[in-house]
């Protein structure tokens, strides 16, 4: 059984994206009632408009990527000290 996605909870998941890359300004953009994930006031468009479950899913898939590419970026400084030394 799915869960029903809520505009609140979308808008907890944008504030976690904020917390991750604040100089991205990213925003939601509302039409219709469907959302749109927007970057730099609104300038640039990340998702598609949609349901509240697909943008939802687009952002929590963006805060995956930049978990792992900071998580390999940790790895691979790591990885340089331990030749440096």
């Amino acid at each position: 059984m799915t869960m029903t996605v809520t505009k609140a909870m979308v808008e907890r998941t944008v504030k976690v994206l904020q917390n991750l890359q604040p100089w991205a300004g990213y925003s939601l953009g509302w039409a219709y009632g469907q959302p749109r994930l927007e970057a730099n006031g609104g300038s640039m468009d990340i998702s598609m408009r949609g349901t509240k479950r697909y943008v939802n899913e687009v952002m929590w898939v963006l805060i995956k990527v930049i978990r792992m590419a900071e998580a390999h970026d940790q790895d691979t400084t790591a990885y340089v000290q331990r030749l440096r030394s």
